[in-house]
């Protein structure tokens, strides 16, 4: 009986064995997986930077001509997972192009003026310029104002000049 008893003892052992080779094999397979999922899905987003890196996008902005305020378009370059709101306040900033020039836009938003950021939450858009900003006349406003809400659903807009708010709050037009 004693010889039963080992050969039993062997058997538990080798099915103990036999089981945690099984375990190890099976966390070495998923492992292995899970580090070929990841670099797939590394290339996966590579490929994707790569299409999107030279995509343009074309925004509503704001310009003024000799009877006031036009709403036109320009087209810019957009960086993969840019904001819209942000890409179409860069485009108002961006010169006069000939073509604005000819149909008798300009803007009084003065050269050099940089986006320092800008959001949008409960209605209410911020939007913080440089310095350059603090001389402009109020066409300069009445341009970011027209241009934030022809691309944002904000009701209430709060331009700033480097974190200070200025005094008057734009009032969305509907």
């Amino acid at each position: 009986m004693s010889a039963r008893r080992g050969h039993i003892r062997y058997t538990a052992i080798a099915v103990t064995l036999i089981v945690i080779l099984i375990a190890v094999a099976a966390a070495s397979i998923l492992l292995r997986f899970s580090s070929v999922a990841a670099s797939l899905e590394l290339d996966r987003h590579i490929m994707m930077y790569l299409e999107e890196k030279d995509r343009t996008e074309t925004f509503p902005i704001c310009l003024h001509s000799v009877s006031g305020p036009v709403m036109t378009e320009r087209t810019i370059k957009c960086p993969i997972l840019s904001d819209r709101l942000h890409l179409a306040m860069e485009a108002l900033l961006l010169d006069e192009t000939a073509e604005d020039l000819a149909d008798g836009l300009i803007s009084y938003i003065p050269e050099g003026t940089r986006l320092i950021g800008i959001s949008v939450k409960n209605g209410y858009a911020f939007a913080d310029f440089s310095r350059e900003l603090s001389d402009a006349p109020e066409e300069a406003f009445e341009e970011i104002a027209l241009t934030i809400k022809a691309n944002t659903d904000a009701k209430h807009i709060r331009i700033m000049i480097e974190g200070t708010l200025l005094d008057s709050e734009c009032e969305a037009l509907d």
